[in-house]
């Protein structure tokens, strides 16, 4: 510093030069009464400290390691107070007087600043555990609102019989709605076979003899072909299964009643089929040979009738030609006739021979049986007819046998001993 401005800042009361000229003059105070209050002296040219302006007051924001300050106790947040017994409001006044006087210098540092922050500190901290017990609370109180409610409590003897019966009456209700679908369908097909012939011609066969005389000679040879093989299929079945489904039924009956009557001795020039049945040498022998006991032959017949308005739907279907259920064109139905007939005959075989628990339910959402059985009309007719009973349960719908598996039931054994038949008409046996 030039020696011309040191005399001329001696020549200053300490006072004036402590505080800025726009700052706010402080008489020369005593020590405050604050027992944290440090009376220092620095003897050293550094003094270690770096110092900022707050509030009108010098703060401690740093102190230098290793340095006399820090000797002396200084901390961070300190306050200079006084220099030389005069208050200190500025940085730049500080400077200047310690600059001017030399060393030792006598330094106030007052410790209200730590004290301050500490006790600011531990207010935000309990502002802080206030908040987070709040926010707590709140957090539990809205868990609280949407927890899961409690398992209702285990159903009584009561109210399980109940339910069971519930259950039962809804199986019922919807088997009973199935036999009325079927007799529906079974009153279409009666009084479509018994409409009467459209008027001006000999009926329909008629018309289709005379349309095939004047058609080409191609033409009439393949409607020869139909028919001789209609006439085969007929003659293997028992009945003809292409008249109409009335006729059918009649004729299946006297099947029937031809199968249950003792069988006569085997011809001479038979069907292989038949003489193979009729020998034992075919796996199906004996659900072809239908044999039941003298009280049970009129039970049978009805049992028949009943299986074989199943298997006229299966084989009505057949003939439907719509490629629905399997490939395109008129080979369609055929197939699915032919897959559904298989698909019975083997669940049907399963029951009476393997005799397992597990074949006595069977779910109509199986996509095996949904598609060869299910989907063809009469195909769970035929299920039925056997024994099995429509039920359903809260998750989905299957068919059980209730019956005992062995001996098999008769219900089972018509089943399959004219399913055995159509087998052999379609050329699956």
């Amino acid at each position: 510093m030039p020696f011309d401005a040191l005399k001329k800042l001696l020549k200053k009361p300490i006072a004036e030069s402590l505080s800025d000229s726009g700052a706010r003059a402080a008489p020369a105070e005593g020590a405050p009464a604050d027992a944290g209050n440090l009376e220092l002296t620095f003897t050293e040219d550094v003094l270690g400290m770096k110092l900022q302006e707050a509030d009108g007051r010098v703060v401690v924001t740093g102190v230098v390691e290793g340095s006399q300050a820090q000797r002396l106790g200084v901390a961070t947040g300190d306050v200079l107070l006084q220099l030389e017994g005069q208050a200190v409001h500025t940085c730049s006044g500080f400077a200047e007087v310690v600059q001017a006087i030399g060393r030792p210098v006598h330094v106030t540092v007052g410790k209200r600043r730590a004290a301050a922050a500490a006790s600011v500190g531990d207010a935000f901290a309990a502002s802080f555990r206030k908040m987070q017990d709040s926010a707590n609370t709140n957090f539990e109180q809205a868990k609280a609102k949407v927890a899961a409610p409690p398992p209702p409590p285990p159903l009584s003897a009561d109210a399980r019989a109940a339910q069971r019966e519930a259950v039962l009456r809804a199986a019922e209700a919807r088997t009973k709605a199935w036999d009325h679908r079927l007799q529906r369908k079974r009153a279409a097909n009666a009084a479509s076979s018994q409409s009467p012939e459209p008027p001006g011609g000999e009926g329909r066969e008629a018309a289709a003899a005379a349309a095939a005389a004047a058609a080409h000679p191609e033409t009439q040879r393949v409607v020869e072909l139909c028919r001789s093989q209609e006439a085969a299929m007929a003659a293997q079945l028992g009945y003809d299964p292409f008249k109409s489904v009335t006729v059918a039924h009649a004729e299946a009956r006297q099947a029937a009643a031809a199968a249950a009557a003792p069988p006569p001795p085997p011809p001479t020039a038979a069907h292989p089929a038949a003489a193979a049945a009729a020998n034992g040498d075919s796996p199906d022998a004996a659900a072809v040979a239908l044999a039941v006991e003298e009280s049970e032959q009129m039970e049978a017949l009805a049992l028949m009738e009943e299986v074989d308005a199943a298997l006229s739907l299966i084989l009505s279907h057949s003939g439907d030609g719509d490629g629905s259920s399997g490939g395109g064109g008129g080979g369609g139905g055929d197939d699915a006739a032919r897959a559904a007939v298989e698909t019975l005959h083997k669940l049907l075989s399963n029951m009476a021979t393997k005799r397992e628990d597990k074949f006595r339910r069977v779910r109509v959402s199986n996509r095996a049986f949904a598609e060869r059985v299910a989907a063809v009309p009469g195909g769970v007719d035929v299920m039925v007819c056997a024994g099995f009973q429509l039920l359903s349960d809260e998750a989905e719908a299957y068919l059980f046998y209730a019956e005992p598996l062995a001996p098999p039931s008769l219900r089972l054994r018509v089943a399959l001993h004219r399913l055995a038949l159509v087998r052999r008409a379609l050329g699956t046996a």
